[in-house]
């Protein structure tokens, strides 16, 4: 006997939708330049080396 081929409905599978995440952007944030100061140079005021003065060494005489 012939076996009576039964057709099967395939039931279709719903696919869920995946959600894509959003990625936030960050913010760059924006340096300040620092406004550089100048820096005022003070004059080193020289000093006057003292000129020591030699001893003159006397000759003893001899008698």
């Amino acid at each position: 006997w012939e076996k009576k081929k039964k057709k099967k409905k395939k039931k279709k599978k719903k696919k869920k939708k995946k959600k894509k995440k959003k990625k936030k952007k960050k913010k760059k944030k924006k340096k300040k330049k620092k406004k550089k100061k100048k820096k005022k140079k003070k004059k080193k005021k020289k000093k006057k080396k003292k000129k020591k003065k030699k001893k003159k060494k006397k000759k003893k005489k001899k008698k």
